[in-house]
């Protein structure tokens, strides 16, 4: 067993060794070395956990190798884990990401329980692991431009309950409980059909334990990206087809998110709310007009009626209070103004958007390059 042990134990770190070298060599922008410094310091800890297994294993106790068994099927799972979730990010790392970075690190700093947090880009469908460090996973075709970068501000909005979980938890059992209470029959019968009605009342109920986060996190992504983020999403979905009206009762059990269709009836209420009438109205139009292309009467069993709306809205009005994410500005010169700005161009003018889009990163980059090298001569002056 012992030398099973040192095997392992010196293959892995050996394989750490290499990530080591692997990370410490790239060269990546500014915004993602605290992400990097974190990867580095995880990778030397590693690597002193190995060197005190292979000190007790030559010590050749017998009574240790249980302790070092252990130690070693961590190391091993946790090796495993670094190397397939957060070593890409570094090793991926492109220019074209600059972009989406840089929103990412304004992002995190106008939020003090977020400024500190590492974060890098990953390739995949939309979403995030949120803890420290964060990954936001992106698809690749958006990574190249500015339409739906604002959907990371809905991913930003799971960080924000991660934070906050202890609160939102009690936020959510609130909104569950309503929707008990509007569920629950006026009279109960002592019968098989009463049974059945309160067994799909509980999963209905169970179920809106992940809606009312992933409401809450659009209401975040509003909040933040103000229209670019209303017409981000309904663009994204839009072409979804019939799944986004309609899905069977079925599927509708446990469903991690509610239909596409009632989030856009919320955001259309929360943007209309916050100013964005025009936007709130046009894009309403437009699913308008899909739902009468397909011809769906939208059924959604009891997980959803319009008695949900103002006790739903409420309580992530009070989600909203307790996370405190920043509001957009249209006199705010940040990177959320650029998003804007990339819709109203595209819409005004779709063929000449892609080059018009190319000059604005152009010109933004240079402007940040510019103010930090203004930064650094002042740093030398002084």
């Amino acid at each position: 067993m012992k030398n099973l042990l040192l095997r392992h134990n010196v293959g892995i770190r050996q394989q750490v060794d290499l990530l080591l070298a692997t990370v410490s060599l790239k060269a990546v922008p500014a915004e993602l070395i605290l992400y990097k410094e974190w990867l580095v310091r995880e990778l030397k800890i590693m690597q002193k956990q190995i060197d005190d297994n292979l000190f007790l294993l030559r010590k050749d106790n017998p009574a240790l190798i249980p302790d070092v068994l252990s130690d070693t099927e961590l190391l091993s799972q946790n090796l495993g884990f670094l190397n397939s979730c957060f070593v890409p990010p570094i090793h991926r790392s492109i220019s074209s990401d600059i972009i989406g970075l840089k929103l990412l690190e304004w992002l995190h700093k106008a939020h003090p329980l977020t400024s500190t947090i590492p974060f890098a880009i990953a390739d995949g469908s939309f979403s995030i692991y949120p803890v420290k460090p964060t990954l936001y996973y992106l698809p690749i075709v958006e990574q190249k431009g500015l339409l739906f970068l604002a959907l990371f501000f809905h991913e930003f909005g799971h960080l924000l309950f991660a934070i906050h979980r202890p609160e939102m938890e009690k936020l959510v059992n609130e909104i569950q409980l309503a929707i008990e209470d509007l569920l629950r029959p006026a009279f109960a019968h002592n019968d098989e059909k009463n049974d059945e009605e309160w067994e799909k009342n509980a999963v209905i109920v169970t179920t809106w334990y992940k809606w009312a986060q992933e409401l809450f996190c659009d209401a975040v992504g509003l909040v933040i990206g103000g229209e670019s983020y209303l017409h981000a999403f309904s663009s994204y979905f839009q072409m979804g087809g019939r799944d986004e009206f309609f899905i069977a009762e079925e599927e509708l059990k446990g469903h991690s998110h509610p239909i596409t269709s009632i989030r856009i009836k919320f955001l259309i209420r929360r943007g209309k709310k916050l100013g964005y009438l025009k936007v709130a109205e046009k894009i309403e139009i437009e699913w308008g007009l899909l739902r009468k292309n397909y011809k769906i009467d939208e059924e959604y069993f009891g997980y959803f009626i319009d008695d949900y709306f103002e006790i739903v809205e409420t309580i992530i009005g009070d989600m909203l209070t307790q996370s405190d994410p920043k509001q957009y500005d249209v006199g705010d010169s940040t990177p959320v103004a650029i998003l804007n700005a990339a819709w109203i161009k595209f819409l005004e003018d779709p063929e000449k958007f892609p080059a018009w889009q190319h000059e604005q990163i152009e010109m933004y980059m240079s402007k940040v390059f510019n103010a930090k090298n203004a930064e650094l001569n002042k740093d030398k002056r002084n």
